[in-house]
């Protein structure tokens, strides 16, 4: 990481922050999949049991709901962030107090706040943050 902050113009080296930062936003939207469709889903939640008021059934449904619900939050967030961050960068659109919060935090590897915010608390590091939301995505 070191020497890709140096600076340096050698071909294919990234040479400046701003570099740095598209490639992890490009990282994280290529495997970032799109928000689920809410209503589908659900519809599959209560349609796959005879009885979607059965207690031993009801509950577990609703979590999954709610954590449907949260999952597309937290995807549509980071994808809105990120897509904002991009033409930031790109000079498309000013770079906010919050998209620099979101730029330095992705330049040194940590979640952004503004994605906190949607996700279970965890001490981990942005890399193995996006691991582990992937893999509870494709749960």
């Amino acid at each position: 990481m070191l020497s890709m902050q140096s600076g340096s113009d050698q071909e294919g080296e990234v040479s400046n922050m701003d570099d740095i930062v598209k490639l992890s936003v490009n990282d994280i939207l290529t495997k970032l999949q799109n928000p689920y469709e809410e209503d589908k889903v659900k519809d599959q939640i209560d349609s796959s049991v005879d009885d979607p008021k059965d207690p031993r059934f009801y509950f577990t449904a609703v979590v999954l709901k709610q954590e449907i619900e949260r999952v597309n939050m937290l995807i549509k967030r980071v994808k809105g962030n990120l897509k904002d961050l991009n033409d930031a960068i790109n000079g498309i659109i000013g770079m906010s107090y919050d998209l620099e919060t979101i730029f330095n935090d992705i330049f040194n590897g940590f979640i952004p706040k503004k994605w906190k915010d949607f996700a279970p608390q965890t001490n981990k590091k942005l890399a193995s943050w996006m691991n582990h939301l992937k893999r509870r995505i494709e749960q």
